[in-house]
């Protein structure tokens, strides 16, 4: 089997990268820049929306994993992730595609994130191609370290739209089991993938700050006021911890019945509480 992985070098590509080796699989990672990472394993150079390595696509693949996505600012560059994921099912027409999307993808998103991420799922063939959605990846590292970093370095937590919004998270070493089994069964369609049972953001913020052991207020704050202001300082250029994006997506956070797809994958995702265990919380 040889896999060409997208986005080799981030957190969920490493990860991704890793389980692929361990089943034996031949794994073609494309990054930015191979030379300045070190990086065991083969590495080519890829970047947005057509820029790749010739020797590449020399070599036949199975399955074109792509798991990258361009987030840089400003907002109207998103458009490179729908070129991007054209160019590689061009570039790889014989090879199965799977595309890694996001809950945050569906019919009410307002972020562009989501927006795109369900743009790119619908050029999909379904016959052949799949998507996955997973809910938010919890490992040591990722937006996850970055969650918790902010949570220890705040006064207070803001809860933005209430806090009351659904969530649903997954283990990295689960949802790599999950992707190395919808590769192995020939899943296709679309799949979503993250705990059963949703939690409130709040009670998850709670729980990282008590993994991080620190006291931080839970502080209820106008979701409204505060995307004016993150979109009046982005028009200024300025850059700040949080960005309308991200504050568009917590407003759109919806359940998910996740249960037939894990049925589908045979692989039972942990709990939050399951997945926050086994957080070394002195390395973040």
């Amino acid at each position: 089997m040889r896999i060409v992985l997208t986005g080799a070098d981030g957190f969920l590509g490493r990860h991704l990268a890793d389980a692929f080796r361990a089943q034996g699989w031949d794994v073609a990672g494309l990054v930015r820049d191979p030379k300045g990472k070190s990086l065991s394993g083969q590495y080519f150079h890829y970047a947005f929306p057509a820029d790749l390595d010739p020797a590449v696509s020399a070599e036949p693949a199975d399955v074109v994993v792509h798991c990258a996505f361009a987030m840089k600012e400003p907002r109207e560059n998103y458009h490179v992730n729908r070129e991007a994921a054209a160019f590689l099912r061009r570039q790889f027409p014989a090879a199965r595609f799977l595309f890694i999307s996001s809950m945050s993808a569906h019919e009410a998103a307002e972020s562009l994130y989501g927006r795109e991420k369900l743009y790119i799922e619908h050029t999909l063939d379904p016959s052949r191609d799949l998507a996955i959605r997973p809910g938010f990846i919890i490992g040591a590292g990722g937006v996850f370290a970055n969650l918790a970093r902010s949570i220890r370095s705040l006064p207070a937590i803001p809860l933005f739209y209430g806090g009351r919004q659904p969530i649903q998270t997954v283990h990295i070493d689960d949802l790599c089991a999950a992707i190395v089994q919808a590769i192995s069964l020939n899943l296709t369609g679309l799949l979503s993938y993250g705990e059963v049972e949703p939690v409130q953001l709040r009670d998850f913020y709670q729980a990282i700050a008590n993994g991080l052991r620190v006291h931080r207020p839970l502080i209820p704050a106008p979701g409204g006021l505060a995307l004016a202001a993150l979109r009046t300082a982005e028009g200024l250029g300025l850059r700040l911890p949080m960005t309308s994006e991200n504050l568009l997506g917590l407003k759109r956070l919806i359940e998910v019945d996740v249960r037939a797809d894990v049925e589908r994958l045979q692989v039972t995702p942990r709990t939050m509480t399951q997945s926050l265990s086994t957080i070394d919380w002195s390395a973040l």
